[in-house]
């Protein structure tokens, strides 16, 4: 089990990050509106919608083994470049 929690991790790092950045900004209290004027930290209700869309993402993807962002551009790009 623990390999393919690795497996996983490493698969879809970049969806993970993600989900880390807007964990740790709300955990340090980078809130626009509630403690922060800077817009780019986003209000409440976007980090928790933006943050469930996310975590929405990667529970499909992994279910359903679909490519991760990662997977997606190397894809493009070998469209682009092949």
């Amino acid at each position: 089990m623990s390999e393919n929690r690795s497996k996983l991790k490493e698969k879809y790092e970049k969806e993970f990050y993600e989900i880390s950045y807007i964990l740790n900004k709300l955990e340090s209290g980078r809130i626009y509106g509630i403690n922060s004027n800077d817009r780019s930290d986003g209000s409440l209700e976007h980090n928790i919608s933006k943050l469930r869309n996310n975590l929405n993402d990667l529970i499909y993807k992994i279910e359903n083994n679909k490519p991760s962002q990662q997977e997606e551009i190397e894809q493009a790009f070998r469209k682009v470049f092949d």
